[in-house]
């Protein structure tokens, strides 16, 4: 077992390790680089392009590194005599960042490591791995471990062999652990980069929400509602009122109709009676007037005297018959005179029966003409019970009818309201909002500046990550009106814009953060 172990131990540290030429003038840096690979390797450092082509042609290498960072010309000019040596080996060029592609190009060069060089790019680029060179220090270790104890070498406890072991992958552990956190962390950087460039450069995504009973914009939807429904029954009410008013209106006027009828059915029975009253006054009148002008022309030519003179004269009545009949005769011309009297109580009672005549023709007039009462002739007393009755009949139906008229227009004033107030429950129901009120309606908060990718009909996309893993979630639907203030989904800074209805297939969109609309983020 000593033989075995003295034989790896040789091997790895007497053995053929790579042999390298390094041409440049960073050697104490990769000196640095190489220190921990002592043993594994072998390099020999050179600054002048001849003593590089000498060494090279009179020793063979595995590497050949240029370093042409000092920008040397002849270093630059040495890359192309390097092929005419006669072995195989890998040239490697160190270069500035801005010339590695054209070094690439360069025949016979194998890399080409961007300044500055980092340990593990250059332990890589020579072949080695530290990684397994500690694995095998282990291995070499334990198998030490192992040959000492059957021999009886003092060796360490197999306590202390174990926590040593615990601890070195722990570190390993630990080493892996930084770098997945590392790789995480550049791809959440990253991401995180990539997320602020498309809100600042795209304007096709919208917000999702969900409308519910609760939200501000649904409660003060079916707030209007109900008042508009509490305003519908309150003109319903007013209608059956107006209605109501309209019939009972109807049904005074026709009761004023028969009172006004009535009234003037007796005024036209007083006219009657009156004209009837004037003619027999005026035949009376005639007559009487007659008699008296004829008994009047008798008494004024003296016959009747002279015929009494006459027959006393011959004796042929007594003086007692003559005295009689000329008292009689002075009677009779008194009585004359009263005739008078009676004839110009006739003309008085005549003019006054056609003076009530005409205002019983007035009131008969006002009562059957249709406009309002105008001015009536003067009644005497004994009408005035009959005037009284009749303008107020007359008055009662003129304000029925008006009652009717006013009760009319106001059902259909009020029929419009209804209709007007049906249509609105109607069109606020039907609305977004409004089917919000009883069921799950999705819609998308639209800034002002992404409003022209999202027209009704549009199609809608929805991601896993924001942007990619991207599916189809539906169309747009009809725009809500009314401007809606938000916030900026990734921003935070306050935005404006308005709501549009999202017709989606997926309902877990509206869970989602943002929706994209036309197309999926970089077509994913």
């Amino acid at each position: 077992m000593v033989k075995i172990v003295a034989k790896l131990l040789v091997s790895r540290v007497d053995g053929n390790p790579p042999k390298i030429l390094y041409l440049g003038q960073n050697a104490d840096e990769i000196c640095d680089l190489v220190s921990p690979h002592i043993g594994a390797m072998s390099i020999d450092y050179v600054q002048g392009v001849n003593d590089a082509l000498l060494i090279a042609r009179g020793k063979s290498f595995n590497l050949i590194i240029v370093d042409q960072r000092d920008e040397n010309l002849a270093n630059r000019l040495i890359l192309p005599l390097f092929n005419d040596l006669d072995y195989e080996f890998k040239l490697i060029v160190i270069s500035s960042l801005s010339d590695v592609g054209a070094y690439l190009r360069v025949p016979g060069v194998a890399r080409v490591l961007a300044a500055p060089v980092r340990a593990r790019q250059f332990s890589m680029a020579l072949g080695l791995d530290p990684e397994k060179e500690r694995h095998d220090k282990i291995r070499l270790a334990e198998e030490t471990a192992k040959v000492s104890a059957v021999q009886g070498v003092p060796h360490r406890s197999p306590l202390v062999y174990l926590s040593n072991l615990g601890m070195q992958l722990v570190s390993t552990a630990y080493k892996r652990l930084a770098f997945i956190l590392l790789g995480i962390l550049f791809v959440s950087f990253t991401f995180y980069g990539v997320m602020i460039g498309f809100f600042l450069i795209s304007s096709s995504w919208a917000a999702p929400q969900t409308l519910t009973t609760g939200n501000i914009l649904v409660d003060k939807v079916q707030k209007d509602i109900g008042d508009l429904r509490l305003a519908l029954n309150l003109n319903r009410q007013r209608f059956d009122e107006a209605n109501q008013a309209a019939n009972e209106a109807t049904h005074a006027a026709t009761e004023a109709k028969i009172l006004v009828n009535f009234a003037g059915d007796t005024v036209e029975k007083e006219i009657i009676s009156r004209d009837r009253q004037i003619r027999v006054l005026t035949q009376n009148a005639a007559r009487t007037n007659k008699v008296r002008a004829s008994f009047t022309k008798q008494l004024k030519a003296g016959g009747l005297r002279d015929d009494l003179a006459t027959l006393y004269g011959k004796r042929l009545i007594d003086h007692k018959s003559y005295t009689s009949n000329t008292l009689g005769l002075l009677e009779a011309g008194q009585r004359m005179a009263g005739l008078q009297d009676q004839i110009d109580i006739m003309d008085s009672d005549r003019a006054q029966l056609e003076t009530q005549v005409a205002m019983l023709h007035s009131l008969k007039d006002q009562l059957q003409s249709e406009g309002p009462m105008s001015t009536i002739t003067a009644a005497s007393a004994d009408l005035l019970l009959l005037t009284k009755q009749a303008l107020d009949a007359r008055a009662a139906y003129n304000t029925a009818l008006a009652q009717v008229d006013v009760s009319k227009t106001t059902s259909e004033r009020l029929l419009n309201s209804k209709h007007l107030l049906e249509t609105q429950i109607v069109n606020f129901e039907s609305s977004i909002l409004g089917r919000a009120i009883t069921q799950r309606v999705d819609v998308l908060f639209v800034p002002y500046a992404n409003a022209s990718k999202f027209k009704t009909g549009a199609k809608l996309y929805t991601c896993q990550f924001t942007m990619i893993w991207c599916w189809k979630a539906g169309t747009v639907g009809q725009i809500l009106p009314g401007e809606i203030n938000s916030v900026h989904p990734f921003f935070g800074k306050p935005i404006r814009g308005y709501l549009v209805e999202a017709l989606l297939t997926d309902t877990q969109a509206a869970t989602h953060e943002i929706i994209h609309a036309n197309y999926a983020p970089f077509f994913f």
